[in-house]
């Protein structure tokens, strides 16, 4: 129990880590029609994007070798294909609709809490 406690809490971090705080989008009011050409403005420059392989890599490099980890694609699948794991897609219902790992099973992670019974106790859990 203490283990599945722990791989959640681990999810539910990097959940938290990847998702930044909502910003509601700016109302733009269309700018008169200018009488005399505008000078060109050089384009500001865009804050980089979010390495979110990167964010991952370096969480996941704070993991002691094979400390609760799967390690490769490969090896889930292999593990999916024995049967001896379960695993949990924590997105919202609609977007697990929209596609996701056969057999996988669908808790999102607002009610992952509230589920923890439905996981099972003699198969690992991956998340």
């Amino acid at each position: 129990m203490k283990r599945t406690l722990w791989i959640l809490l681990t999810i539910f971090a990097l959940t938290l880590a990847a998702c930044g705080p909502a910003v509601a989008p700016t109302p733009t009011v269309a700018p008169p029609t200018p009488t005399v050409a505008p000078t060109p403005v050089p384009p500001t420059p865009t804050k980089a994007a979010l390495d979110v392989k990167a964010v991952v890599d370096r969480f996941l490099s704070g993991i002691p070798d094979k400390y609760y980890t799967v390690g490769t694609v490969e090896a889930l699948k292999d593990m999916l294909a024995a049967g001896n794991v379960v695993l949990v897609d924590v997105r919202e219902p609609n977007e697990y609709a929209e596609g996701h790992i056969p057999g996988a099973v669908n808790i999102p992670i607002r009610t992952l809490a509230k589920n923890l019974d439905k996981l099972p106790k003699d198969k690992p859990v991956v998340v």
